[in-house]
């Protein structure tokens, strides 16, 4: 079954934001759940067959943008706990990958600033 970027991201969003009316411990299984819908949308968009080079990072191209945006400026990021750390890890390897060459320079520097605060222990 395929689930709709934009419909997920809708759903799953507010977990990043400090503002999430859920405890730490539901919002970082909501973390999780929005890495794996990211990870399948991926693999959807990768199994495209023949491969189309302008389809670019396609029903995610609305959601992506938005996820680093949010991502980077979220509360998480303050202090996480390792559980927490792995878990942004695990969004961020979710996409960064395979859509690294549709990413805009701003977009890396806010990845990159989020790769670090996750590194920093």
């Amino acid at each position: 079954a395929f689930l709709d970027p934009i419909t997920y991201w809708q759903q799953l969003k507010d977990m990043l934001d400090g503002d999430a009316p859920v405890d730490l411990d539901q919002r970082i299984a909501g973390v999780r759940v929005l890495a794996l819908c990211v990870e399948g949308s991926v693999e959807v968009l990768q199994s495209i067959q023949p491969p189309d080079p302008n389809l670019g990072m396609g029903r995610l191209s609305s959601v992506v943008p938005e996820l680093i945006s949010t991502l980077y400026s979220s509360d998480l990021l303050l202090s996480p706990t390792e559980e927490l750390r792995a878990v942004l890890w695990k969004l961020l390897r979710s996409f960064l990958g395979p859509l690294r060459g549709d990413l805009t320079d701003v977009q890396v520097s806010q990845l990159l600033f989020v790769a670090v605060a996750l590194s920093a222990k």
